[in-house]
C-alpha cells in the first residue's frame, strides 16, 4: 500500500488552511489545519468564535472541510493530478447545503413536534426521562433520514 502524498492548500489570504491527500493521481483525504471555530485562521478560538461554535446546526467541521476543498478546487496542483476533483468539490458544496437546511428546516418546523409526540407516547406508561429521550432520539433519526435520503 503506497503512502499518502500532500499538497498543501492556501485560501484567499495565502494561510495555509489545509491539505488533500493524494494515493497516486486521485484524491482520497482532506484534512484542516485549524480548529473549525477558528473563523479568522489565527490559530486561535478566541471567545466570540468559541461561542458561535455552540450554535447548532452551523455544521462547523463540513464547513471547515468544505471550504479547503473549494480553494483546492482552484489549485492547479490539485487540478494537474485529479481532474475531477472540482466537481467533487461542488458536491461537497451541495452536500454541505443541503445539510444545512434540513437542519435549519427540521429544528424550524419538525423539533418541537417531534417533541410532543415523544411525549405522547412516553405518556402513558411510567415517566422515565431515559425513555422519553430514546423515543425522541429515535424519531429524530427516523425523520432526518426520510428528510435526507427520501
Amino acid at each position: 500500500m503506497s503512502d499518502l502524498q500532500w499538497v498543501t492548500i492556501r485560501n484567499g489570504s495565502r494561510i495555509d488552511i489545509g491539505a488533500v491527500g493524494f494515493s497516486g493521481n486521485k484524491a482520497v483525504a482532506i484534512a484542516s489545519f485549524f480548529d473549525p471555530r477558528d473563523g479568522n485562521y489565527d490559530g486561535k478560538v478566541n471567545l466570540l468564535e468559541c461561542m458561535a461554535g455552540h450554535i447548532p446546526n452551523l455544521a462547523l467541521e463540513q464547513r471547515a472541510i468544505m471550504q479547503i476543498a473549494e480553494f483546492a478546487s482552484i489549485n492547479s496542483e490539485v487540478i494537474s493530478r485529479d481532474a475531477d476533483f472540482a466537481m467533487n468539490a461542488n458536491h461537497l458544496f451541495v452536500k454541505y447545503g443541503m445539510e444545512l437546511t434540513v437542519n435549519a428546516i427540521y429544528s424550524w418546523y419538525i423539533d418541537r413536534n417531534i417533541k410532543s409526540i415523544g411525549a405522547t407516547f412516553t405518556r402513558n406508561g411510567k415517566k422515565s426521562m431515559i425513555k422519553c429521550i430514546a423515543v425522541r432520539k429515535g424519531l429524530e433519526h427516523i425523520v432526518k433520514n426520510g428528510i435526507l435520503h427520501p
